[in-house]
């Protein structure tokens, strides 16, 4: 029975440093749990504002290359409208009108002001009145290389053409 005593006895209270550490290390726990949460919690946060940032930043990239693309287009756009100001209209018009003869009929101007060269299309009534006026335009200051590119014979209803395409050097340059 003695043996038996030993667990009919009241138990033997436990210690009360036994107590307190075991409360320091619950609370030191929930203390670590909470900072861990808020740590999460801010995380989260930042790593929100991060995609944001990026988001916001491809966009800009974006619309920057979108944009000097734009100003590249329009800086070759301004290089045309300038070449076909620069190019010499006034020589041109000046050249055509005096060597214009009534058999001679131009239809089409195409200027080229990067080559400095100009295309001339028309009709003539006869084959000597197309070759007189190409060899009165050859003979205009700052018309270079001018020479016969195309002739064809048409006919419509009973009018008989010469439909021709001269091509010419224009050197902006040559005094007027």
């Amino acid at each position: 029975m003695k043996n038996l005593r030993r667990y009919l006895r009241p138990p033997t209270p436990v210690p009360l440093r036994l107590w307190l550490i075991s409360g320091v290390l619950i609370v030191a726990t929930l203390g670590l749990a909470y900072q861990a949460t808020r740590l999460a919690v801010r995380n989260r946060a930042d790593q929100a504002a991060l995609d944001r940032a990026q988001r916001s930043y491809k966009a800009w990239a974006r619309d920057a290359s979108r944009s000097a693309a734009q100003a590249a287009d329009s800086r070759q756009r301004l290089a045309v409208v300038r070449a076909e100001l620069s190019y010499p209209w006034p020589q041109v018009f000046q050249a055509v009108e005096k060597v214009s003869n009534p058999e001679v009929e131009l239809l089409e101007f195409k200027p080229d002001p990067r080559a400095g060269s100009i295309a001339l299309r028309g009709e003539a009534r006869t084959h000597a009145a197309l070759i007189d006026y190409l060899g009165r335009l050859s003979t205009q200051p700052g018309w270079r290389e001018v020479h016969l590119t195309h002739q064809q014979d048409l006919v419509r209803d009973r009018l008989e053409t010469v439909e021709f395409e001269i091509k010419a050097g224009i050197d902006p340059l040559a005094p007027r």
